[in-house]
């Protein structure tokens, strides 16, 4: 097993579901930070969820989280688990305004 940290960035440029992040096989994340930051001068709302590919449902995270113009918020208060297949997604209400870090430790159980 190896065990590599990572950080990850996307901006979401629409107002569409984007994926922020998927652990691949043989891989588990434990994710120690997703930073969300909405560089535009209006108040931007988002939604985070969490799918769960061995269950086959995705699950809410936040609903409508408040970002204030040209601030940051922390979403997690402790670590987060996705396993094999699960992935991290969002939703904002304005595109081309919201950035998103993700900061994890990816567990390779491959060769």
């Amino acid at each position: 097993m190896s065990n590599f940290f990572k950080c990850s960035g996307t901006s979401l440029i629409t107002t569409g579901t984007a994926t922020l992040l998927t652990a691949p096989a043989q891989s588990s994340f434990i994710l120690s930070s997703v930073i969300i930051s909405n560089t535009s001068s209006s108040i931007v709302t988002i939604n985070i969820d969490f799918t769960d590919d061995s269950a086959g449902s995705t699950y809410n995270i936040a609903t409508d989280l408040s970002i204030g113009a040209k601030t940051r918020v922390e979403l997690l208060d402790n670590s987060f688990v996705l396993e094999e297949g699960d992935s991290f997604k969002a939703t904002p209400s304005a595109g081309g305004s919201i950035d998103v870090v993700i900061s994890y430790l990816d567990r390779y159980r491959g060769g």
